[in-house]
């Protein structure tokens, strides 16, 4: 189990146990990651998505490969994904959808018993490694509801240290 009260207070788990990322800066401190960005929106919608995967990329991972999701194949998964864009506009998103912890759609967010509706919510989470069917490793996810899967500004939504994150155009959703 990972610990985190900061990138510089991550606290890596024992010898030999798998890393469990907590938090975004958590899970951005383990090995180089790799980018996937959806591409089912139209152009202009995977040119916005691109452009803010690729502002992180550049800033912090410029060595990390950006990948387009028909590219990545679900069963056959890179470890250290970040993945940005909701079902709607990202076919890995929709392909994993069955074993995410959450619901999401163009139009709705549901966590829980927390069932957002409408079309300007935004999601930053970390997803634990599931086994079994629907298998995934851990991964960093990006996205919303919305034309645009929730990505359109997601870099400005301040996160880090948060396990799941909702927001939407006037900052984080508190519950």
């Amino acid at each position: 189990l990972a610990l985190c009260a900061s990138i510089t207070g991550c606290k890596r788990a024992p010898e030999g146990a798998p890393f469990r990322a907590i938090s975004p800066n958590a899970f951005a401190d383990g090995a180089k990651p790799t980018f996937v960005v959806g591409t089912l929106g139209d152009d202009q919608v995977d040119a916005r998505i691109r452009g803010q995967a690729e502002l992180v990329r550049q800033l912090f991972f410029p060595a990390a490969q950006l990948l387009d999701d028909a590219a990545v194949k679900p069963d056959a998964l890179p470890p250290q994904l970040i993945v940005y864009g909701g079902a709607n506009v990202n076919s890995l998103t929709a392909a994993l959808a069955p074993g995410l912890p959450f619901e999401l759609g163009a139009d709705h967010l549901r966590i829980g018993s927390l069932d957002l509706t409408g079309d300007a919510w935004q999601l930053i989470t970390v997803v634990p490694e599931r086994t079994g069917e629907h298998a995934h490793p851990e991964l960093l996810f990006y996205g919303g509801t919305g034309r645009v899967g929730g990505v359109a500004e997601i870099n400005a939504v301040g996160s880090g240290n948060e396990s799941i994150l909702v927001a939407d155009a006037f900052g984080p959703y508190v519950v």
